[in-house]
């Protein structure tokens, strides 16, 4: 993307509902620059759509590397990793 970006969905995700006639603006680097109702020209319409803000996955196994090992501390004889999950 070269330039500016307006795009406008037929409803859009504000401040806990939805919203007609909102634009957002998204620059030359692919952010968000600004969320609103400007007069700027409309340059991706979205007929019959509705924008949602992205969720973030803040899901991870990090915690998984302090346990590794933990669980494979067998008697001689008692098991495996493959017993024990």
């Amino acid at each position: 993307m070269s330039e500016l970006q307006v795009i406008e969905a037929d409803l859009t995700w504000v401040d806990g509902r939805f919203r007609p006639g909102i634009k957002i603006t998204v620059g030359a680097n692919g952010r968000i620059e600004a969320v609103g109702s400007s007069h700027a020209a409309v340059r991706l319409p979205l007929k019959d759509r509705a924008i949602l803000p992205g969720m973030i996955n803040a899901h991870s196994h990090a915690f998984q590397r302090g346990l590794r090992g933990q669980g494979e501390r067998f008697l001689d004889g008692a098991g495996s990793f493959w017993t024990w999950r």
